[in-house]
C-alpha cells in the first residue's frame, strides 16, 4: 500500500502589514475545501514574488523548493540524467501566482514540479492537478502557466512604472506628476498634526498608489475608505477619502 503524500498548503502575501489577515481567511478556506492528509505541512511567508533579489528572504519558498526538487543536491546535469527521486508532493496555493509573479521563475517551477511528479492545486485559478498528464495535457497547462504568470508580471511591471511616474523633482523637492508637494503636513489618529519628512511621505504615498493598483486590478472602482482603514493600521496615519482619490488620478 502506498503511504500518504507529503501535502503542503502555502500562503504568501507580499509586504510586511499587507493583508496578513488574508493569510488565516485563505486559510480556513483551503482547507474547508481540498482533501488533504491528517497532518499537513502549512508555511506562511511575507515576501516579493516579482523581485528576484528578494527571493532569498522567502524562506518558506526556499523550503519548498528542497523539499519538492531536493534543490540543495540536485544539479542541472542530474535532471537530465534523471539521477533524482520523485516524491508523492501535493502543493495546495491560493492562485498560481503566490508561487512567483515571474514569467519564466514561474514557469519553471511548473516544469520541476512535472519533472518530479509534484502535483499543484490552486484555490483561485480552478486547477487541480490530481493525475498523471499526457503529452497534449502537459501543453496546455504549461500554457495555461504561462498565460496566469505573464499577466502577474505585466501587472507588477505596471505597477512599478505608475509609481516612477507618479513622481518627479522640481527644484530638488519630490512632487507628484501633477505638482502636489509631497513634504506636507498629516494627521495622526488623535488629528494631531503630524509634519513627516519627504523620505516618509513619498513612502506612504508609494503605499497608497501599490493599494489603488491592488484594487483596480481586482476590478474594484470605489475603494477609498479601504485603503484609508488599511493605511491607519500599517502607519498611525488618518488620511481623508479625498485625499486618496486625489492620488488616484494622479497615476
Amino acid at each position: 500500500m502506498n503511504s500518504d503524500p507529503l501535502d503542503i498548503f502555502y500562503f504568501r502575501v507580499s509586504k510586511k502589514g499587507e493583508n496578513v489577515q488574508d493569510l488565516n481567511h485563505q486559510e480556513d478556506v483551503m482547507l474547508k475545501r481540498f482533501d488533504f492528509v491528517k497532518s499537513p505541512l502549512i508555511l506562511k511567508e511575507k515576501g516579493s514574488a516579482y523581485q528576484l533579489e528578494n527571493i532569498k528572504n522567502r524562506t518558506e519558498f526556499v523550503k519548498i523548493l528542497d523539499i519538492c526538487f531536493d534543490s540543495t543536491n540536485i544539479s542541472i546535469e542530474d535532471l537530465f540524467l534523471q539521477k533524482y527521486e520523485k516524491k508523492r508532493i501535493r502543493i495546495f496555493v491560493w492562485d498560481l501566482n503566490r508561487i512567483m509573479r515571474n514569467l519564466k521563475f514561474n514557469l519553471l517551477f511548473s516544469v520541476l514540479a512535472m519533472i518530479h511528479d509534484v502535483r499543484i492545486y490552486s484555490y483561485s485559478d480552478k486547477e487541480i492537478n490530481d493525475k498523471p498528464l499526457d503529452s497534449d495535457e502537459e501543453f496546455i497547462r504549461l500554457l495555461f502557466a504561462m498565460i496566469s504568470a505573464k499577466k502577474a508580471q505585466d501587472y507588477s511591471d505596471d505597477l512599478s512604472k505608475n509609481i516612477k511616474k507618479a513622481f518627479k523633482k522640481v527644484d530638488g523637492i519630490s512632487v507628484s506628476r501633477k505638482g502636489h508637494k509631497l513634504g506636507q503636513k498629516f494627521r495622526d489618529l488623535e488629528g494631531n498634526s503630524v509634519d513627516l519628512k519627504v523620505k516618509d511621505v513619498i513612502k506612504l504615498k508609494t503605499r497608497v498608489f501599490e493599494l489603488i493598483d491592488e484594487y483596480l486590478g481586482k476590478g474594484y472602482s470605489s475603494f477609498a475608505r479601504e485603503i484609508v482603514e488599511r493605511i491607519k493600521k500599517e502607519f498611525n496615519i488618518q488620511l481623508s477619502t479625498r485625499y486618496i482619490n486625489k492620488l488616484k488620478h494622479d497615476i
